[in-house]
């Protein structure tokens, strides 16, 4: 049976390789039984331990070439039913290693019906086919205008294997592996080991798949429940900055700009305890209250107290940092109540550096007071307030991570007059998110409110006297 593999540019779904493995070599000598069982034992630890599409099918390629087979190509059905290549590894015979062909990775491939990854898909049964040398796709007796690298699978593979991918919700795509029939031949037991290996494969692309589905719906709700815009407000420039963690679900970060009235301005930001779509829940609750308390132009400690009502009322065993401040940039004073969050900074001439503002406990704990701390903000100062993944590392405590960021926005403040970068709240906010450099495991907010340098016009009213 002749086979032949046509695809067409298309946009991609992924590529993904792994890194170079030589040891083809000792994989030849090797004992059937070893080998099968050596690569069942690296199927179990390279697919059980990721839930990222990426990274399982780079795992895929590293399990089969070069230890068990000389090309490897994984393709995927989407929801359309349309086939992508996800995956296209071959022997480098010169080298002894592995290789990732770029050609026909991410785009879109269409079988012929006899081909052996085709009837896989078709029949959901693996197969198992042997090829003449002169038969091979991509040989002098090819199908014209089929360019080479489309048909990498056969590309010198007298024998190819062709499994499918099954999920729990029916086949995800098909694994084929080639050999070159001569210093590596494939046996009906090499297919039912590939069946197992595709058997683990295909569940965790499903798990993957699954995650990042939920993932995706969780930062479309936790985006929803941010402000898709911030004031504008005489007297302050205000920016934020947010990263979502890389390996986690969302978290419940959350913060906002409110215009008040008499021209103050509200700032606050916070962390929910928790991740996934409930803390972004919560979050949103916490906000729209928030909003709603402010209004009624009350202390930002007053707010607090009702903010720490309500988590207790929500009957939720979750606790909430948060700082909330407003700012008159008429008299410049500034009123702040922190429960339980990092502390807030102050950017300026003068460096940077954490405000005096010892925090209360955390919103939820309940049955405690909460403190204003009033202080005046010089023209042209920052307030810089932050979430725990700004600064919360594995490898650092909270203090040193709070001093890495100051040190960060001095870098940006010693820049002005230098030809370096003004020191707007945008380059402070982006300083502060690439100052966290360890892995991404938590969400990172961040908010910058400069105010102005210059004073703003105000207009004094006269009283009217009355004639009669």
């Amino acid at each position: 049976m002749a086979g032949q593999l046509t695809d067409r540019q298309d946009s991609g779904l992924v590529g993904a390789t792994g890194s170079v493995v030589p040891g083809r070599r000792r994989a030849e000598h090797a004992e059937p039984g070893s080998v099968r069982a050596t690569l069942l034992s690296r199927a179990g630890r390279l697919l059980g331990t990721s839930l990222d599409t990426g990274r399982t099918l780079a795992a895929i390629a590293e399990l089969v070439v070069p230890s068990f087979a000389d090309q490897c190509v994984v393709d995927l059905l989407e929801d359309t039913g349309v086939l992508r290549r996800a995956v296209t590894v071959r022997m480098d015979r010169e080298r002894s290693r592995r290789a990732s062909l770029p050609g026909p990775a991410d785009r879109r491939v269409v079988y012929p019906a006899e081909h052996p990854c085709a009837i896989a898909l078709r029949t959901g049964a693996p197969v198992l086919a042997e090829f003449d040398q002169a038969e091979q796709p991509g040989a002098p007796g090819a199908e014209p205008g089929a360019s080479r690298a489309a048909h990498s699978l056969m590309t010198d593979a007298a024998m190819v294997i062709a499994v499918p991918l099954l999920g729990p919700r029916g086949i995800k795509g098909v694994l084929a592996v080639g050999a070159d029939g001569v210093t590596r031949k494939f046996s009906s037991a090499d297919v039912e080991l590939v069946e197992e290996v595709a058997a683990r494969a295909g569940f965790a692309l499903e798990n993957a798949s699954l995650y990042e589905s939920m993932r995706s719906l969780a930062l479309a709700l936790q985006h929803s429940l941010l402000p898709s815009h911030l004031p504008t407000i005489d007297g302050v420039e205000v920016q934020v900055g947010y990263s979502a963690g890389d390996e986690s679900d969302v978290g419940g970060d959350l913060y906002d700009v409110m215009e008040l009235s008499a021209g103050r301005v509200g700032i606050v930001i916070g962390d929910v305890q928790g991740r996934g779509a409930h803390a972004a829940a919560v979050m949103g609750q916490l906000r729209a209250a928030l909003r709603a308390y402010a209004v009624l132009d009350e202390e930002p400690a007053e707010v607090l107290a009702h903010l720490d009502n309500l988590v207790q009322g929500l009957n939720e065993a979750l606790l909430v940092t948060c700082v909330y401040a407003v700012f008159d940039p008429f008299t410049r004073e500034c009123v702040l109540a922190n429960a339980g969050h990092p502390p807030p900074l102050l950017a300026g001439a003068h460096g940077c550096h954490p405000m005096e503002v010892p925090p209360d406990v955390p919103l939820g704990v309940g049955g405690v007071t909460f403190t204003d701390h009033a202080f005046t903000v010089a023209p042209g100062d920052t307030i810089f307030l932050y979430t725990d993944g700004v600064v919360e590392q594995r490898d650092r405590s909270v203090d040193e991570g709070v001093r890495d960021l100051c040190a960060a926005l001095e870098e940006v403040l010693d820049g002005i007059g230098a030809g370096g970068t003004d020191a707007t709240p945008a380059a402070l906010c982006r300083a502060a998110l690439r100052s966290a450099t360890g892995p991404a495991d938590d969400d990172r907010a961040v908010l910058a409110m400069r105010t102005s340098v210059g004073p703003l016009p105000m207009w004094r009213l006269s009283p009217v006297s009355y004639t009669h």
